[in-house]
């Protein structure tokens, strides 16, 4: 159901909140969630018996979740240096282009009568 995957992706998140806070030093206000991925991750085969001495499989399927976190006051940064460049791009003026045309010759051809 929707409702075991969200404890499951809140259990996700805040563990990888709590490494950032730790193994980075970053406060928690700062951080925002970039990317989150979910890949197929391996695949638990087993079987159960059924008549005749048959037996049909059970896949149990397993996922890898992916949470990347990014802090803030880099994304600002990044923005700023952006609109700097920007800036500095629309202040220089580009020549305006000349555009030659040639007067195409047009040839007539005398009809016989």
């Amino acid at each position: 159901t929707p409702k075991k995957a969200a404890k499951i992706l809140y259990k996700v998140i805040a563990s990888a909140k709590a490494n950032a806070e730790t193994n980075d030093k970053v406060t928690a206000d700062n951080l925002y969630i970039k990317e989150i991925k979910v890949s197929k991750g391996m695949t638990i085969k087993r079987f159960i018996p059924i008549s005749r001495g048959r037996a049909n499989p059970i896949n149990k399927f397993c996922s890898h979740i992916h949470v990347i976190l990014a802090d803030k006051s880099e994304q600002e940064a990044k923005q700023e240096l952006t609109t700097k460049k920007s800036a500095a791009k629309t202040t220089v003026a580009k020549k305006p282009k000349t555009t030659v045309t040639k007067a195409k010759a047009v040839a007539s051809k005398a009809s016989n009568k």
